[in-house]
């Protein structure tokens, strides 16, 4: 289910992944290592330690997160949103309004009453495309 990896997402990022320690490569089908033993490096900082670390995956030398200054920001957006998403809800509640903020003009406009003809219309259109009859 989609849902479920995005609140695993949101708890391995904002709450568990230990940054001072360890880093993310894409390569060989992607891997967490130790920022103080990366292929022989060293890739910790010790004035910066919380820096997110990320192998670039076509030079294993580069660090293309080295300058991430803001990354504590980002953990703590993750955490607070999975927080969120774990905390007790009423059924009718919107899951994703608790983590998701609409502008003013989105959040002005009217809600349609029913879904219905939206996906009627759309589904409609879609079987005449695939019978191959010009609508």
């Amino acid at each position: 289910c989609l849902g479920v990896l995005l609140v695993d997402f949101l708890r391995l990022f904002g709450r568990v992944m230990n940054l001072p320690e360890v880093g993310i490569s894409a390569t060989d089908g992607g891997h967490f290592y130790r920022k103080r033993d990366h292929r022989g490096d060293d890739w910790s900082n010790p004035e910066r330690p919380y820096m997110l670390s990320v192998e670039d995956p076509k030079d294993h030398t580069n660090d293309v997160c080295r300058n991430s200054y803001n990354i504590m920001r980002v953990k703590q957006a993750f955490d607070f949103a999975y927080q969120q998403l774990t905390a007790p809800s009423q059924p009718s509640e919107s899951m994703l309004a608790r983590i998701l903020r609409l502008g003013p003009i989105l959040a002005s406009r009217q809600q349609p009453t029913s879904l219905a003809p939206i996906y009627a219309s759309t589904s409609a259109r879609g079987s005449k495309e695939s019978a191959g009859e010009d609508g």
